[in-house]
């Protein structure tokens, strides 16, 4: 009698849906000029990049750190009551992952209480002495109460200007001391390319594009009550190029090696371009941007003419890449096509359950001759 043991070990990989950050509660009071701290973690997982935001899309006090899905507000001001919410992205698809939102309550501090803060609307409240007839006292000035915040004014409020060309407007406020910034904003919410820069109250856009249109607002905020004032809006419009590129401004077009690439997490790729007419190309500058105008990685690479090197690359490195021909001398731009990068994340990076599964196979040989 025979007897045949067989083991086979059967490993199982299941992927796991992303997770949602979670929040230890989702409501908090405190007293105005306190300091408040407020967590938010994944279960399960390690590495994740967590970030807070206000679900009002305001700015978040001066007074506030985020480091590690850790917010921390000292000296909290009422301005900073407000929802907020702990957010990551998705390693697959880049897609944001929003927790529940903790709503912050700020009490004001007790000289800016009124007389119901105080006292509240069922409670008695002291009765004031029997008035006593007193001899009238000299007349004096009273202080002058604080004056509000005056409001920005836009040197212009329309402009309109055609595609690739610099537009600047400039902010400014009646009168402004040391504690008051001001700063720009889209008045729809969305953030401002890597091609406008703003600097003391003066807006610059650079190569302004079709979905530069739109309108945007200046701001005064005083850095002491943290009071903000908007201007009125000021509307630009953009006249998109209508005529095709003339015969030299497509010879002098960059020209990318590899309309795309797509590499694993972790591995370094290399993006080149060049121009195609050789009798100008000490007259032109080569440098590269993301298309959707976020800053290139840390650890990117751009001392070599044309060429953009990527070293351990992540998978927010993903999206589209253009390379830019400038004429040093009269600062015309001329863009390349599309290259597009993909970066497919390490499989070590996604959450895994592994399961071993052991069984036994017997197989019994009598040793008798098979009949059919």
């Amino acid at each position: 009698l025979l007897i045949t043991t067989t083991i086979i070990s059967v490993r199982i990989v299941a992927i796991s849906e992303p997770q949602k950050p979670t929040v230890e509660t989702t409501s908090i009071s405190i007293q105005e000029g306190t300091s408040v701290t407020i967590a938010c973690s994944i279960q399960g997982a390690s590495g994740e990049e967590l970030h807070w935001r206000r679900a009002d899309d305001q700015y978040m006090s001066f007074d506030a750190s985020d480091e590690n899905g850790i917010l921390t507000i000292s000296n909290v001001k009422v301005f900073d009551a407000a929802e907020y919410i702990c957010y990551t992205y998705d390693r697959m698809t880049g897609e944001r992952i929003d927790s529940e939102p903790v709503n912050l309550v700020v009490t004001p501090s007790d000289e800016e209480r009124t007389e119901e803060d105080l006292f509240g609307e069922d409670r008695e409240r002291p009765q004031p002495e029997p008035e006593q007839e007193l001899e009238p006292e000299p007349e004096r000035e009273l202080p002058l109460e604080p004056a509000v915040e005056p409001k920005p004014t836009i040197e212009k409020s329309t402009v309109t200007v055609d595609q690739g060309e610099t537009i600047t407007l400039k902010c400014s406020i009646p009168v402004r001391d040391s504690e008051t910034i001001l700063h720009w904003r889209r008045a729809d919410g969305q953030s401002m390319g890597w091609h406008i820069t703003e600097t003391d109250g003066t807006l610059t856009i650079e190569n302004i594009q079709p979905s530069d249109a739109g309108a945007y607002i200046c701001s005064a905020e005083d850095t002491e009550t943290y009071e903000i004032v908007d201007s009125e809006p000021a509307h630009i419009t953009v006249l998109p190029l209508t005529q095709q590129p003339t015969e030299s401004e497509v010879s002098l077009q960059p020209v990318v090696d590899s309309f795309q690439e797509s590499v694993d997490e972790g591995d370094t790729v290399t993006l080149r371009c060049s121009l195609a007419e050789t009798n100008h190309i000490n007259e032109f500058s080569l440098t590269w941007r993301r298309e959707d105008g976020e800053a290139l990685s840390a650890d990117a690479n751009t001392e070599e003419r044309g060429v953009l090197t990527l070293t351990n690359v992540k998978v927010s490195d993903s999206g589209t890449y253009i390379c830019t021909a400038e004429d040093t001398e009269s600062g015309q731009r001329i863009d390349s096509v599309p290259a597009y990068l993909t970066v497919n994340p390490s499989m070590s990076e996604t959450t895994c359950t592994s399961y071993i599964i052991a069984f036994h196979l017997v197989c019994t040989h009598l040793n008798k001759p098979l009949t059919d």
